[in-house]
Parts: structure tokens; sequence; C-alpha cells
């Protein structure tokens, strides 16, 4: 969980009308191994914010996308 206060001018003496958000960050990882290698054959990543909402599907929904951003990038260009 991450944490930012901002304030606002014009509010009172000075600066005032302190204002918190929070927000859940993070990386999401997707592997594709080879099972008879036992090697990673790509690996994917994303990165972002996820919804505080206590709606489960909302957060879901939020993770299909970053599914999707992730995925977009594969298959990798030859080399």
């Amino acid at each position: 969980m991450v944490g930012a206060a901002f304030t606002t001018p014009g509010s009172g003496d000075g600066w005032g009308g302190n204002n918190v958000s929070t927000r859940t960050e993070g990386s999401l990882f997707i592997d594709f191994i080879d099972a008879d290698e036992k090697k990673l054959v790509w690996q994917g990543r994303g990165a972002g914010n996820l919804s505080t909402s206590k709606k489960v599907e909302k957060r879901e929904a939020r993770i299909q996308e970053f599914v999707q951003e992730i995925l977009q990038e594969y298959p990798p260009e030859a080399k």
C-alpha cells in the first residue's frame, strides 16, 4: 500500500486542506516455461495500480487489463 499526502493552497492560513489517497501498487509476472526442458521460454512483466475498491470484480477486471497488456508483447520479435 502506498500513501500520498498533499496540501492545497487557499484554505485557511497558508497551506491547508490536507488530502490523503492510498493505492495498491505492484508487479505481475507471466512466465512461459517449456515443460519438457524445464526452462523459461518467455517472461512478461507489468506494473501498475490496483483499485482499493472493496468490489472484487473491479480488481479482477484491472488484473485482466494487466494480463492483456503483458501478452501484447508475446510472441517476442525474432532476433
